[in-house]
């Protein structure tokens, strides 16, 4: 039996006159109005939900539910899909952050493995809900059936009510897994009809080098893989560099920024020397004359295959002392 519907039903409304007489409380202590930011309207949630102006909050949970998400196939995320696994064994240590913060807090912390793909067995310190192994990729079709939807909404409910009937006061949420920034914004998008640019959050790792969204004339959305590029704003970029040390001096090779730094002893100072164009631009103007022009990019994944030949030959020279022959 579905039961979802006859808890939903259960739940009170928010208790207004609780609410009221929260905020006033706080309005009388000696400080500026509204000072203490979203902690005043998170405690006037409580009283709300509570039912209470001053609700005693003695036993604290904090229930952190992990489970693996398919879409991380398609490499939304900067970390791989093995991460969350670990992190779940971090959990039940104690060793990361939120336990951090659940033992200033005076909180309990609630380890569940709501489908980390490979059947770990965690130990006695994770609760397993015995769901799925993960879901599948949301770009190809369905996460989940809707009956596994539901029982996981299930299994939370009743992991809520055992929490509340072992004396919790209050239950804090929170849910790990690789790419659940992009299964939760695709969620709310679908909850709302917000555009996915407005709701997708770059994720946990990503900087301004690593997020890129667009949407084409047709309306199709798109992303673009900043990683290699770099802001004008950043004073170094990348790892394609090498570093030649002589006796007489030092040369160091920027590749991608087609420049040469040169410190001799001679010279006495660095010397930069430019060769040809940036084709850090070169790539970007590339990818939209692409777009505009409606053609094959001029750089392929071939020409991306050549360049890993010709790394892997260097790596062999360097390796056997001797050159490397590279056919073309």
């Amino acid at each position: 039996m579905n039961v979802i519907p006859s808890v939903a039903a259960a739940i009170p409304p928010l208790d207004e006159a609780a609410a009221s007489e929260a905020q006033r409380r706080l309005d009388d202590k000696t400080k500026p109005p509204g000072s203490l930011g979203r902690l005043e309207t998170l405690a006037v949630r409580l009283a709300a939900m509570r039912g209470e102006p001053s609700p005693l909050l003695s036993q604290k949970v904090i229930v952190v539910a992990a489970a693996d998400h398919g879409v991380a196939a398609e490499g939304v995320s900067a970390y791989p899909a093995e991460v969350t696994a670990q992190m779940v064994k971090n959990f039940a240590a104690g060793g990361a952050a939120v336990c951090v913060l659940a033992r200033v807090a005076g909180a309990r912390i609630v380890v569940v493995d709501a489908g980390v793909r490979g059947g770990h067995d965690f130990g006695p310190g994770v609760i397993s809900l015995g769901l799925a192994d993960g879901t599948r990729n949301l770009l190809r079709g369905p996460a989940m059936p809707v009956e596994l939807a539901e029982r996981a909404v299930e299994a939370g409910i009743a992991l809520a009510m055992a929490t509340a009937e072992q004396g919790a006061d209050v239950i804090a949420l929170g849910d790990m897994g690789i790419g659940n920034t992009t299964s939760a914004s695709a969620l709310v998008a679908a909850y709302t009809r917000a555009k996915p640019d407005v709701v997708a959050g770059r994720g946990t790792g990503i900087d301004d080098a690593g997020l890129l969204s667009f949407r084409l004339s047709n309306g199709v959305y798109g992303t673009l893989d900043t990683s290699w590029s770099r802001p004008p704003s950043y004073p170094t970029w990348g790892d394609v560099k090498i570093e030649v040390l002589g006796e007489k001096g030092l040369a160091r090779v920027d590749a991608f920024s087609q420049r040469v730094a040169v410190s001799s002893d001679g010279a006495g100072k660095t010397q930069w020397a430019g060769w040809g164009s940036n084709s850090d631009a070169g790539l970007v103007a590339d990818f939209v004359g692409m777009i505009r022009e409606d053609r094959q990019p001029s750089i392929t994944g071939r020409d991306g295959l050549k360049a890993l030949e010709v790394a892997l030959a260097a790596y062999e020279s360097a390796r056997t002392g001797r050159p490397t022959v590279i056919n073309h």
